[in-house]
């Protein structure tokens, strides 16, 4: 990745935002440690900013204590000098407006609720709050289609 990310700079301009996932809690997979020192090489191969993404969060987090994954992203933030962008299992207003102000997240990416609700947003917007239907089953995934299959 990093000899790419620096045909990138060298012969575009772009911004570069690498994806990466914290942990994969498999039998002798990367850690959070190995992940923090992938993370930092990425920067200095020049890359723009990082993007967080797990799908195995919940094999991590029972719900009484803080998430590990935000416990990871503020140490993550604290370790690098480029933008960090969290991602995973982002649905609901009130859990991404707690994590704005309790931590050091300043950027969020979404894909899924997008695909099961596409107007989500307005949605939220028009009447102040919401929850996307989305519930991260990662059907719309396993076919590669981007379709929701639980919602339509």
């Amino acid at each position: 990745a990093s000899e790419i990310i620096k045909v990138i700079k060298k012969t575009m301009d772009m911004h570069v935002s690498v994806r990466i996932n914290p942990w994969d809690v498999r039998k002798d997979g990367m850690t959070a440690e190995e992940s923090l020192k992938v993370a930092k090489e990425l920067e200095k191969a020049g890359a723009d900013s990082i993007q967080l993404t797990a799908r195995t969060i919940s094999y991590l987090y029972d719900g009484n204590e803080k998430n590990p994954f935000l416990v990871y992203v503020d140490r993550l933030i604290d370790e690098i000098d480029i933008p960090v962008i969290l991602g995973g299992s982002l649905r609901d207003m009130k859990s991404m407006n707690d994590v704005l102000n309790n931590t050091e997240v300043e950027l969020m990416s979404m894909s899924k609720p997008f695909v099961a609700q596409a107007d989500f947003l307005a949605d939220w917007k028009a009447n102040g709050e919401g929850v996307s239907i989305c519930q991260s089953c990662n059907n719309c995934y396993s076919k590669k289609t981007s379709t929701c299959f639980k919602h339509f």
